[in-house]
């Protein structure tokens, strides 16, 4: 194999019919470059594609990320509440027997789970960063939920 990049050529085009040997010069390089532009074209489009999603998809972890302490004031809140409830409703209506407080129990944490697991879930997915802000005070609002940062805002002066 021979590669001949000078100008003028060194070597003489006639040795590529001699059996065996293969001759290469500029010409057959820049083939070779404009055959595989398109496909580097394609794969860098590909590329941009990719780097693109991954980086939508950092922002949104990110964002969800933002709303953590509200989602946990937001569950020790419902937690406080409903204990708050079951015990008047015990104080009310009992005394239960042991199984019963704990049937009672049982029952008052899943309704906790699934109401602090819906309305995390409506605080991590809003597609734009403002409208999660905005659901991330409503919450705080509704629940008077104080988080780290709330209370880190309102000591400053």
């Amino acid at each position: 194999m021979l590669l001949d990049i000078a100008l003028p050529r060194d070597i003489d085009p006639s040795v590529r019919e001699v059996e065996g040997i293969f001759l290469y010069d500029l010409d057959d390089l820049e083939r070779v470059v404009t055959h595989n532009e398109g496909e580097r074209e394609v794969a860098g489009l590909e590329a941009q594609r990719i780097v693109e999603d991954e980086a939508q998809g950092f922002r949104r972890r990110l964002l969800s990320e933002r709303a953590v302490p509200t989602i946990v004031a937001l569950r020790s809140q419902l937690e406080r509440i409903c204990r708050q409830e079951l015990e008047s409703f015990q104080n009310e209506c009992g005394p239960f027997s042991k199984d019963q407080n704990e049937l009672l129990e049982d029952v008052v944490a899943r309704i906790t789970r699934r109401i602090a697991g819906s309305l995390a879930r409506e605080l991590k997915e809003p597609p734009e960063k403002g409208e999660q802000d905005q659901l991330t005070t409503a919450m705080q609002g509704l629940f008077h939920l104080e988080t780290p940062q709330k209370a880190t805002a309102g000591t400053t002066h």
